[in-house]
């Protein structure tokens, strides 16, 4: 039997499995939870069977592992618990739950499709065509993100958010507040990440001083513990960390499956502390919307954060219970704050809110006016736009475009600087992905990539930078160019 098929085959054990465990709920529930227990396994298997290896910074790996905390240990929570309400005081009745469960089982199924079309895909060139770097020229405008960074985190802390101590002791109101005040500066402080991504990456070339790697390995967590203080996320930190990582398992790694489980259980691992502390699991809904019946208009309270902002599946429980009964579809105007954003707000001053804002005004009023942001999850922010229809067309475009950029970086790989730029954003990208909100999504990948960018530009050698990278016709997805891969 042919590999391709026999993986699929597989993969629909593991959902039938699946089923007969899920045989106490009721039919509909069941059959959607199964499927998608078929739908991650189904990276894995195809992985070991038909690529013949298991190349754990791949990025399926990582959106099913977060897709299968959010959208299937979540609802077997509350089916568990018997809850009939949210966290954000949301009737779930079973017809609800199962609208809910159906959504996410076509986002991912349509994702997986879009994204095993994207990497089989053939680059008949490197697409990067980039020019040697002056390593010494690199180094100089990686250090120089670094102070640039490091002094718009000055210009937030002491001069916007008023001293150390008023921006501390706010924690969140001040990171947004702050942010809502003047974003351009506040996202000035990704170029630290920026500069730090760049330099590891850097030292990574440098195979004769191995000890510089793990020195700014160092510098990069004291940067995430001050970051992590102001700000209260610790999305960015873990972002600059699994690109540093990545970019060692590409450049130093040959992979095989003794190293490949290990770090597998680590996502894993990963993946699960994340979900418990972002779902509020620990907390019950009448705790939280005890808490949503003090809100008063203008009232802020500091540290105080209802929790309910990142239960994904509870924000597409609130979407399916109020559009469009409630709200009207989007019809893709959301989608339009690409195209308004640059615009200053002392220039608009009615400038529309991005999505994540939008669903904390309708479903969370505190975290609302104590200025957070809510994930629509990945297929709430199509369901918005288009309703049923926008789900599949959605999910397959992001799932082609991922499997692109992955392939497009083994195709390149020659090139190093593939690594690089692919690196960055990566987790953030793929994290955002899965909560929801393409504009933030993409935000958050800019704040890298862009300035990557630049670096590649201002430190190409001079007498290299009109030559260009022969073209290559890519070999097949388990022959990587300038990788390999053992199967023991």
């Amino acid at each position: 039997m042919e590999k391709p098929i026999f993986s699929i085959l597989l993969a629909l054990a593991v959902a039938l499995v699946a089923l007969a465990m899920l045989g106490p709920l009721h039919w509909s529930h069941a059959t959607c939870l199964a499927a998608m227990f078929g739908l991650v396994s189904y990276p894995l298997i195809h992985s070991y069977l038909v690529d013949g290896r298991i190349d754990v910074c791949e990025p399926v790996f990582l959106f099913v592992t977060l897709y299968a905390y959010f959208y299937i240990a979540r609802p077997l929570y509350l089916l568990k618990t018997g809850e009939t309400s949210t966290l954000l005081g949301f009737y779930m009745d079973r017809a609800t739950m199962a609208n809910a469960l159906l959504a996410s089982t076509l986002g991912l199924f349509a994702f997986l499709i879009g994204y095993y079309w994207g990497r089989s895909r053939k680059f008949t060139t490197s697409f990067t065509n980039f020019a040697e770097l002056d390593l010494s020229r690199a180094r100089i405008i990686g250090w120089l993100f670094v102070g640039v960074g490091l002094l718009a985190y000055i210009y937030v802390i002491f001069v916007l958010g008023g001293g150390w101590e008023d921006t501390f002791n706010t924690e969140r109101t001040a990171r947004y507040y702050i942010s809502a005040k003047n974003p351009y500066v506040a996202n000035l402080t990704s170029l630290v990440g920026a500069g730090l991504v760049s330099l590891c990456f850097l030292a990574l070339l440098d195979t004769e001083r191995r000890a510089r790697w793990h020195i700014l390995i160092g510098l990069m967590l004291v940067y995430g513990v001050v970051d992590i203080t102001y700000s209260g996320s610790r999305r960015f930190l873990v972002n600059i960390i699994f690109a540093v990582l990545l970019q060692r398992h590409y450049l130093r790694k040959r992979l095989n499956m003794q190293r490949a489980l290990p770090l597998l259980m680590v996502l894993i691992m990963f993946s699960a502390a994340w979900l418990y502390i972002r779902s509020t699991m620990h907390q019950g809904s009448e705790a939280v919307r005890e808490r949503l019946t003090q809100v008063q208009l203008g009232q802020v309270i500091e540290d105080m954060n209802s929790q309910g902002d990142n239960v994904i599946f509870d924000y597409l429980i609130a979407i399916i219970n109020t559009v469009p009964t409630t709200y009207n579809y989007g019809y893709g105007t959301g989608l339009l704050r690409f195209l308004y954003f640059p615009i200053p707000r002392q220039l608009w001053i009615d400038k529309p809110e991005n999505v994540s804002r939008i669903m904390t005004q309708r479903y969370d009023p505190l975290a609302y006016l104590n200025g957070a942001s809510a994930g629509t999850s990945l297929v709430g922010e199509w369901y918005m736009e288009f309703g049923w229809t926008g789900i599949i067309p959605g999910a397959l475009l992001l799932g082609l475009l991922i499997g692109l950029g992955y392939r497009w970086m083994l195709a390149s790989m020659k090139t190093q600087l593939a690594v690089l730029l692919y690196s960055c954003g990566l987790f953030s990208f793929i994290g955002a992905l899965v909560r929801g909100g393409m504009f933030g999504a993409a935000t958050e990948l800019a704040q890298l990539t862009l300035p990557i960018l630049l670096l590649i530009k201002l430190a190409r050698m001079p007498q290299l930078a009109q030559l260009h990278w022969p073209a290559r016709v890519s070999t097949p997805a388990n022959q990587t160019a300038g990788y390999s891969f053992t199967r023991e």
